[in-house]
């Protein structure tokens, strides 16, 4: 039987997660943050493999904007290696998120894959979810955004750097950035149940309503976590508070969304249960 999905509750139990298992947060980050260095070494020497050196790399832009395709190679075999690297990143992300999503609904006794090729598949299937929700999201970003300066609730990029005062944009955006976060949790919501079933190697979740109107609303007051404390650091006029708060909760936010997905299963499965 379907209940009333509780909204507060998995918000605040999603916020409440990661500060509860600090070292289980810390060692992701670090292993996101290992991922993201080891891949940019590689990049760079692959880099200098294929002969272009990073230094010089808009010399090699402004020569084929000009017509000069004899760095043309050199400079797509560069941008294949930015490509690998993304869904390397991506792909870490994924196996992070899975872990996360399995800790919530299993605990912590069941939040490993029995196997390490289980857990390396699910990571692959859920970087390629992620890469195609998070097309449709830019895409769809793309369209509200030209909605939003149409309407001028979003203002248009300054042509000059000299103009630009970073704090001022953010507090200019804000409405705009509300307005986008709540579409991006709604498209994302709408495959979220999707995820949640690679994740577990489970597919009890789809046997019930997944909440998905529900779900998206918990995200966004989970989102709020960034987008209201930014905005005050932001009226308050310091940068390097403004970028502390934001990476802070940030991360807070990257593993309170999976510990979401996780609780959101457990509703699902306990509506599965025969009375």
């Amino acid at each position: 039987m379907t209940e009333k999905f509780p909204i507060m509750h998995v918000a605040k139990a999603s916020l409440l997660a990661p500060l509860v298992n600090k070292m289980a947060m810390l060692k992701a980050i670090g292993l996101l943050l290992l991922a993201i260095i080891a891949g940019s070494i590689l990049l760079g020497v692959f880099a200098v493999l294929i002969g272009i050196d990073p230094s010089v790399l808009q010399s090699v832009l402004g020569q084929v904007q000009a017509g000069d395709s004899s760095g043309a190679g050199s400079l797509l075999g560069l941008l294949v290696g930015y490509l690998i690297l993304v869904i390397g990143i991506v792909t870490v992300f994924a196996y992070i998120f899975n872990y996360w999503v399995r800790l919530a609904a299993f605990g912590p006794e069941r939040a490993k894959f029995p196997t390490f090729g289980r857990a390396v598949s699910a990571a692959l299937v859920n970087m390629i979810k992620f890469v195609l929700i998070g097309i449709i999201v830019l895409l769809v970003a793309f369209v509200v955004n030209f909605v939003l300066q149409a309407t001028g609730l979003a203002k248009a990029a300054p042509t000059s750097l000299a103009d630009f005062d970073f704090l001022q944009a953010q507090i200019d955006g804000f409405a705009g950035g509300l307005i986008m976060t709540v579409v991006s949790c709604a498209i994302y919501s709408l495959f979220s149940s999707n995820l949640t079933q690679t994740a577990l190697g489970s597919d009890e979740e789809s046997l019930q309503h997944p909440h998905t109107v529900d779900f998206a609303v918990s995200l966004m007051l989970i989102y709020s976590v960034v987008l209201i404390p930014s905005m005050v650091t932001a009226l308050i006029g310091s940068v390097a508070l403004f970028w502390l708060v934001s990476v802070l909760t940030y991360f807070l936010v990257v593993f309170s969304v999976p510990v979401a997905h996780g609780l959101r299963y457990q509703i699902c499965a306990g509506e599965n249960t025969p009375a």
